[in-house]
């Protein structure tokens, strides 16, 4: 799920020029229409989507036929994580867009699902935002319906994402073995303000306000956070003096890469670990971008004042034969994080790893919530 800006935006350019009229509706009752699992960040074992009867997961039929679902039962690993993705051609920029769907969490606290929303501006950057998550009504066993608005700055897509129980709750068995979360029925809508889409989260609207300058202290001050969420930034390599790898006919600066990244944080006293793969071999360049990948969650409650620790282990996976040569353990950074108070603006940290003759860094943005 590591990309390169330059790749992503051809990959979108090309995308929007094969059909200006796509749209991301889908009942799935013919099929997944364009949406897909992605599988760049694979959780293990592998978490997929997958089209299946309602009657499967509910054992009775309320009109919805065939749903995309996502098992989650008591063997899946906590924070698996699974991506849904609209694999079609862009959706053009400059028009608001309502997203409605339906969703069902056959058991409360089950997982989170995501709604991100990814863009690219005027001068083909590509950008990503988290606009819809059932983060705030997680209980479960009934169908309710998401809506939020699309602004459509730029040619846009969408990403569907799950994340498996963040409250460690047990997940009992389920009475039709259906445990997990479905959608069905995604659609969009032109709007002319934002007025006429305000985001629903089940039966509640949640709605924005402006925060006055002047606050009230809580009588209580808070001891935890909800969650910690972290926004992989970019890796950057650097030559000093040797590059990357090395051809035996001409010099080289490429970095084919691989991540292993493992977040450490404290619950009630218990170290939580989370280890996330970057399966991608990734071809010449020296500066990879994460901003696609969405942020990693890591649940609570989490001690303000604690450490969430982050490793980067870094790998070049050239073959390292005679004709190419290089490095297989290129970086091992680590970028450690005091957890604030919820609400506190969000913190970029920057970890560098020196080697004899190369240096590297990686970035990485965290978030307290609530």
């Amino acid at each position: 799920m590591a990309w390169y800006a330059w790749t992503v935006s051809f990959l979108l350019i090309g995308f929007i020029s094969q059909c200006a009229g796509q749209k991301v509706d889908c009942d799935f009752e013919n099929g997944p229409c364009n949406w897909a699992n992605d599988h760049e960040v694979v959780s293990d074992p592998p978490l997929n989507w997958r089209e299946v009867s309602e009657i499967g997961v509910l054992g009775k039929d309320t009109g919805h036929g065939i749903v995309n679902f996502v098992p989650i039962t008591a063997t899946t690993p906590d924070f698996s994580v699974s991506y849904l993705k609209h694999t079609g051609p862009n959706i053009p920029g400059g028009q608001l867009n309502c997203l409605t769907f339906d969703f069902l969490a056959t058991n409360a606290q089950i997982g989170f699902l995501t709604i991100w929303h990814y863009w690219l501006n005027e001068k083909n950057q590509f950008y990503s935002k988290k606009v819809w998550s059932n983060e705030e009504e997680t209980d479960g066993g009934a169908w309710k319906v998401g809506q939020v608005l699309i602004d459509g700055a730029g040619n846009w897509t969408l990403i569907v994402e799950v994340i498996t129980n963040p409250f460690n709750i047990v997940i009992p068995p389920h009475p039709t073995g259906g445990s997990g979360i479905a959608l069905d029925n995604i659609k969009q809508r032109p709007v002319g303000s934002a007025d006429e889409c305000p985001t629903l989260i089940g039966p509640h609207v949640v709605v924005e306000t402006t925060q006055a300058a002047t606050t009230i202290p809580s009588p209580t001050a808070p001891t935890t956070v909800g969650l910690v969420s972290v926004q992989l930034g970019e890796f950057i390599y650097t030559p000093n003096p040797v590059g990357c790898d090395w051809t035996l006919w001409t010099i080289h600066n490429t970095c084919d890469l691989r991540f292993t990244i493992d977040y450490r944080w404290i619950v009630d006293g218990t170290e939580r670990s989370h280890v996330q793969n970057i399966h991608e071999h990734i071809n010449n360049a020296d500066q990879v971008m994460f901003y696609e990948v969405p942020p990693t969650v890591l649940s609570g409650p989490i001690a303000i004042g604690s450490q969430v620790r982050v490793r980067f282990a870094v790998q070049d996976h050239d073959d390292g034969g005679w004709i190419e040569g290089g490095h297989d353990d290129m970086a091992d950074i680590i970028i450690e994080f005091t957890v604030p108070v919820a609400g506190t603006a969000a913190q970029e940290i920057e970890g560098r790893d020196d080697k004899p003759e190369w240096y590297s860094t990686m970035t990485a943005t965290f978030t307290a919530h609530l």
